[in-house]
């Protein structure tokens, strides 16, 4: 059986309590004060000929490029942090009051429930708004950071998480304790049984979304198939929310498959490829004539090369020719 990823990710506003927050795209500033680097230009006293006393202009620049190089080791350096992990912090979030921000967005119960279950987690902080003394922190699941794990962001006034988003994650044990109360609830629901018959006829699948915090129940049978979006709650609440089928496409990927099916049919129009030899700059409109019959006109620059009407739903070329013929049922397509 073909597990199939259905998710319909929430947005709005903070989860201080819930299960997620849509991430926010936030601007970066330069941190001032304690966090920033201060590299003080040393005193040069120049003797009347405008030499530097006891210094000549070798050594001077032997010593700023030692600085320039001990500027940047300390930007890439790695910061330890307490409870496992690093942050391996970019110029920009440098010192120990990024650390401290750190501290405080890992040690919020939904974001140390994300960060339990990667060892080697990382993370960077910096200045949302400086004002305000707002700081983001974006954790990731390993030390190259490669893969997102979650956002946090801090009030360093108040030092709290004010708003956050991470994955809900469960235990194996509540996993498997609410797995059997949501299949059990989905199985004695009366619609549910009314659009399965015999339960016992189809294949089931079950599968939990940490990031939406909600579960999904499949049933296949041949072609056809039904799913159950399903909320555990609090008080061991369980809410069905909707009955779908998880093959039925939207109106927006139905138009899209359509007009991919119909510029295949056309490939397959006698002599389509001998028009476009020769070109590398054509290109395949499409335009609906009238349900299931699709329009396919190949263009370079402003020559149409060839056309073809499909019927997408017989799999079928209904007329095709050669741009410079006549055909029965539309001008030349130049858009769409």
């Amino acid at each position: 059986m073909i597990k199939r990823d259905i998710t319909n990710k929430r947005t709005g506003g903070g989860c201080a309590d819930g299960n997620c927050l849509k991430a926010k795209s936030v601007a970066v500033k330069q941190p001032e004060g304690e966090g920033a680097m201060d590299v003080r230009q040393e005193q040069q006293v120049v003797d009347g000929g405008g030499k530097v006393a006891g210094r000549s202009v070798a050594s001077r620049l032997v010593s700023a490029l030692l600085i320039i190089a001990v500027a940047i080791v300390i930007m890439a350096g790695t910061i330890q942090l307490t409870g496992g992990g690093s942050a391996t912090l970019v110029a920009w979030a440098q010192g120990a009051q990024e650390q401290q921000v750190i501290d405080i967005a890992a040690a919020h119960p939904a974001i140390k429930n994300a960060l339990d279950r990667f060892p080697d987690w990382s993370a960077e902080a910096y200045v949302e708004d400086e004002d305000a003394n707002i700081w983001g922190v974006e954790f990731y699941e390993d030390q190259a950071r490669e893969e997102w794990l979650a956002w946090a962001q801090v009030n360093m006034n108040s030092q709290t998480v004010t708003e956050y988003y991470a994955p809900a994650y469960l235990s194996p044990e509540e996993e498997a304790r609410q797995q059997a109360a949501v299949e059990a609830a989905v199985l004695a629901d009366a619609e549910a049984l009314a659009l399965l018959g015999d339960p016992n006829d189809w294949d089931q699948y079950t599968d939990y979304d940490p990031w939406e915090g909600l579960w999904h129940v499949y049933f296949e049978k041949g072609l056809d198939a039904w799913a159950a979006e399903v909320e555990y709650g609090e008080n061991d609440e369980v809410n069905i929310w909707r009955l779908f089928d998880p093959y039925q496409l939207t109106e927006e990927e139905a138009r899209e498959t359509a007009r991919n099916q119909a510029i295949e049919i056309a490939y397959e129009a006698e002599g389509v490829w001998d028009a476009l030899d020769g070109y590398d700059d054509w290109k395949a409109y499409v335009t609906l004539v009238e349900e299931p019959r699709w329009a396919v006109s190949f263009v370079s620059g402003e020559q149409e090369l060839f056309f073809a009407l499909v019927d997408v739903e017989a799999w079928q070329v209904i007329e095709s020719g050669a741009g410079d013929q006549g055909r029965s049922y539309l001008p030349l397509v130049t858009g769409n």
